[in-house]
């Protein structure tokens, strides 16, 4: 989608995140025994990224259709 900048039929959201915003939970874990007799672990998040700015039109006084998503291939 291309860059858009807000107008008054549409409504701008703005992501604003801490530079160290590093979430602390997990959705899943797999692992196991390493060929040395260790246990390796990974933990794993299902989510997708953020984006740091989107704009909905407003049809009808509801928040309608996304208009813009910054980044665009988010």
């Amino acid at each position: 989608m291309a860059k858009r900048k807000a107008d008054k039929n549409s409504i701008k959201y703005k992501y604003i995140f801490r530079d160290d915003y590093n979430p602390k939970y997990a959705n899943g874990a797999y692992g196991g025994l390493t060929p040395r007799g260790e246990i390796s672990i990974n933990f794993f998040y299902e989510r997708p990224a953020l984006p740091n700015e989107q704009i909905h039109s407003i049809e009808n006084g509801q928040i309608g259709q996304l208009i813009s998503n910054d980044p665009a291939d988010n």
